[in-house]
């Protein structure tokens, strides 16, 4: 009897088993009775009263996609067989003829199919017959590619027909007919301003089937001026073939002369046109198929060329690196502004890998991803960690009801962030830049490195992935050794596009006759054959003579503080060979306003400083209120940090010229005081020897004028904010003795 969970691993596990079985022992199968399983549910659903138990993944999506995506059930994913209560336990053994099943020999054809799933030289059989499946699901469901609030919905039938429509209107612009460029040259895009949606997705496809990129524009951000920045380096560098806008106030300066311009008006005209092609474009799996700017949070950004077999590749493999999570039932998420034209693509292939409904509603704050989510049943999620807390505060119990499946990309995910959510669902990381799309993914299994105590995420490459992982020598690194992650293949961009027009990249090498794109990711290898990501060759400085990772001790800074109160987040700044910590602490208070329980606040910076002194020495970190993020990537915007801290340090230093003012104000007063105390103290000494011969030698009337005067001298302030009542009769002198003090006075004479 096989007992395993009822996901996609525990469904591999049987096969396993049976094939070893099949392998080794053929006759047993043929023993009637002799294989069994014990089945428990994937999946409970409950409204009121009913419950429905599903033991597979695609029951229940089938379920989900004939019930209004489950809008009105509260549902349960069991992770494993642990994730039961001891009294369903009882429940399954106590209904054994429901929850056990025996497995009977199906002949050739299933001998056949198990060959063929697990034959290490039939790889090819097994693409083909995913890819066959893949397709037919995709003609069989009506999926939904996008959701607009304002646009409605298409089906992949009605998005295909509409591409094509507007690829007619494209054909009739003879500009349109000019993408072919030399080898070398970057072939001119068509710039797209629209509002993302249903329009833009097609417009997009419509230039794509015609061998035409695309670069995408935005107007989306909180301040202007970067997108501002942006189309004028698009006008520029790519010298579009045409704009497509939907604002006709939107200027791009510097545009080239014979660039068409067209407006949303004339892309919806083309819904009248017929569909049919005149002509055929050559497009190769090597062509550009879009160009997309790095983030440029901490250098200047670089206009990438991306290739149709980037995305090719990535469809092909999101399968994989899900673990069969996604089916074409699920709704995914496209929430990003186009000035981050990686992600939004990225996220448009997520679901066309599944021929799943993409959900395209722009997310300006993290507490708007939440909010969509709920909305329109997002299922499946690929979103930046450091907006998954701000999209969902309250912790993953607070996440929408329909969120199923979570996908980190972008940056590394925190170890202790994705534990909490693993405790709900399934996380998956992958490794995904603007230069190379998906080659390597985790299940967000740990590995401690022994060196420093750090855990990490273990990541495993796809398959078919060529890589190298090279030490400084240029020699592979084994076990425990760290290198630099190069890629070749489909998965590696074509290059970067300069000032002039021209593709190109200094970071290529060729390595056994192939060219290898050298990623700046120091990975490390570790034992059973997976991958650990360490940090970024780029982000490291000298320190005592030694070369020390900024990102892995910033990344140690967050870890170190998990506590209450502690560090929520951290990042470091290297300027001028100096490097700045800044620190953001988590909330003293909670929601209801009731202080935390915690250690005090040197105690949380003192195991802070552990991690950091190797790079900040002695130096005290800077306690931020919050890090800025840029509003594209959500990543540190490490340029507006240094801004801020010099906006602050302005500050500070205004501040300290002005006290420093008014001190010589106050020093130049005190002397003028002093100068005329000394005067009075003169004056005590040759009126002391007048007023003892006048009051009989009585030693107490010299007090009159020696006690003020020394008072006086040691706190002169008094002097400058007091007023002073100068008279013979009692109450002057009661007055005076209240002012500086001397209750004990007496004047036995007076």
């Amino acid at each position: 009897m096989i007992m395993t969970d009822q996901d996609f691993d525990g469904s591999h596990i049987k096969g396993l088993v049976i094939n070893f079985i099949q392998h080794w022992f053929p006759g047993l199968l043929q023993c009637e009775g002799f294989l069994r399983e014990f089945v428990t549910p994937i999946v409970k659903v409950k409204k009121d009263d009913a419950v429905i138990t599903f033991f597979t993944v695609p029951e229940y999506e089938a379920w989900k996609a004939a019930n209004n995506g489950g809008k009105g059930w509260v549902c349960k994913y069991y992770k494993g067989l642990g994730t039961s209560t001891s009294a369903e336990a009882r429940e399954y053994f106590s209904d054994l003829d429901r929850h056990e099943l025996t497995f009977t020999p199906g002949g050739e054809e299933d001998d056949s199919l198990i060959d063929m799933a697990f034959n290490t030289k039939k790889a090819d059989a097994r693409k083909d017959l995913m890819e066959r499946r893949r397709l037919s699901n995709v003609k069989r469901h009506a999926a939904e590619p996008t959701m607009n609030k304002g646009d409605g919905v298409w089906s992949y039938a009605q998005l295909w027909d509409f591409s094509g429509r507007i690829s007619r209107l494209f054909e009739g612009f003879e500009a349109l007919k000019q993408a072919s460029v030399s080898e070398d040259s970057a072939p001119r895009p068509v710039a797209i301003f629209l509002r993302q949606g249903r329009e833009w997705y097609a417009t997009c496809i419509a230039a794509w089937r015609l061998g035409i990129p695309v670069v995408a524009l935005s107007n989306d951000l909180p301040s202007g001026q970067a997108e501002a920045e942006r189309a004028a380096r698009v006008a520029k560098e790519l010298r579009p073939l045409a704009l497509i806008s939907d604002d006709s106030a939107f200027e791009v300066p510097s545009l080239p002369e014979d660039c068409l311009r067209l407006s949303l008006e004339d892309v919806r005209k083309a819904a009248a046109l017929p569909a049919n092609l005149q002509n055929s474009a050559r497009v190769s799996p090597a062509s550009v198929l879009c160009y997309v700017f790095t983030g440029g949070t901490t250098r200047h950004s670089k206009c990438v060329a991306v290739t149709h077999r980037m995305a090719l590749w990535e469809i092909e493999h999101y399968k994989t690196a899900l673990r069969g999570m996604a089916t074409s039932s699920d709704r995914m998420l496209q929430y990003s502004s186009a000035y981050w034209g990686a992600a939004i693509f990225g996220q448009a292939d997520l679901a066309l890998a599944f021929g799943a409904c993409n959900v395209i509603i722009r997310a300006n704050v993290p507490e708007e991803i939440a909010a969509i989510c709920a909305d329109y049943s997002v299922s499946v999620l690929g979103i930046v960690p450091s907006q998954l807390r701000g999209a969902w505060p309250g912790g993953p119990r607070t996440r929408a009801k329909s969120l199923r499946v979570l996908i980190a990309w972008a940056e590394k995910i925190p170890p202790k962030l994705a534990k909490e959510w693993l405790e709900h669902l399934p996380v998956v990381e992958l490794l995904i830049a603007s230069e190379y799309w998906l080659c390597l993914g985790s299940d967000c299994r740990t590995w401690t490195d022994p060196v420093d105590g750090t855990e990490r995420h273990i990541l495993q490459p796809l398959p078919d992935l060529d890589f190298k992982l090279l030490k400084e020598d240029d020699t592979e690194a084994q076990e425990q050794e760290c290198g630099e992650l190069f890629l070749t293949g489909p998965t590696v961009f074509a290059g970067y596009v300069d000032g002039a027009g021209r593709i190109g990249c200094t970071f290529f090498k060729y390595l056994d006759s192939k060219r290898y794109y050298g990623t700046r990711d120091r990975l490390k290898r570790v034992p059973g054959g997976g991958l650990v990501y360490v940090g970024r060759t780029d982000s490291l400085t000298k320190s005592g003579g030694a070369w020390q990772d900024l990102s892995a001790v910033e990344a140690a800074a967050v870890e170190v503080a998990q506590q209450v109160p502690g560090v929520t987040a951290a990042a470091l700044v290297s300027c001028d060979g100096n490097t700045d910590a800044y620190l953001v602490l988590e909330d003293a208070r909670n929601a209801a306003g009731t202080a935390r329980e915690g250690p005090p606040l040197n105690t949380v910076l003192d195991k802070a400083m552990q991690k950091l002194k190797p790079v900040l020495g002695n130096s005290r970190p800077r306690i931020w209120s919050r890090l800025p993020l840029h509003p594209a990537t959500s990543k540190v915007n490490r340029n507006l940090l240094t801004a801020q801290h010099g906006e602050r340090s302005g500050r500070e230093t205004r501040w300290h010229q002005k006290l420093h003012s008014l001190q010589r104000q106050m020093l130049k007063g005190y002397a003028a005081w002093h100068v005329l105390l000394g005067t009075l103290m003169l004056l005590r000494a040759f009126l002391g020897l007048v007023l003892r011969s006048l009051l009989s030698g009585d030693p107490h009337a010299s007090d009159f004028l020696w006690r003020p005067q020394l008072k006086c001298v040691s706190h002169p302030e008094l002097l400058s904010t007091r007023g002073w009542t100068w008279g013979c009769d009692r109450c002057c002198c009661r007055t005076l003795g209240e002012h500086l003090g001397a209750e004990q006075w007496r004047f036995p004479h007076l």
